[in-house]
């Protein structure tokens, strides 16, 4: 993990969940186009959004819908 990240990690919560889609790169995450200091991606852009949105449906059905609602 780049140094950066790893500082970044601190602000975020012991709980968080880390996933890496093997083949992707950040440019076709954020769907803006290659970006200076991104690695070529080895995976279409549409398998890594399938994968993010599995992971993404995935933590909704096993993390959110156990907390319940504040009033």
């Amino acid at each position: 993990m780049p140094d950066t990240f790893s500082k970044a990690k601190s602000y975020l919560p012991n709980t968080t969940e880390y996933h890496t889609i093997q083949g992707g790169n950040h440019s076709q995450f954020g769907s803006y186009g290659f970006q200076k200091g991104d690695k070529a991606s080895n995976i279409s852009a549409k398998e890594q959004l399938d994968e993010t949105i599995q992971l993404l449906l995935n933590w909704e059905m096993t993390t959110v819908s156990k907390v319940k609602p504040t009033k």
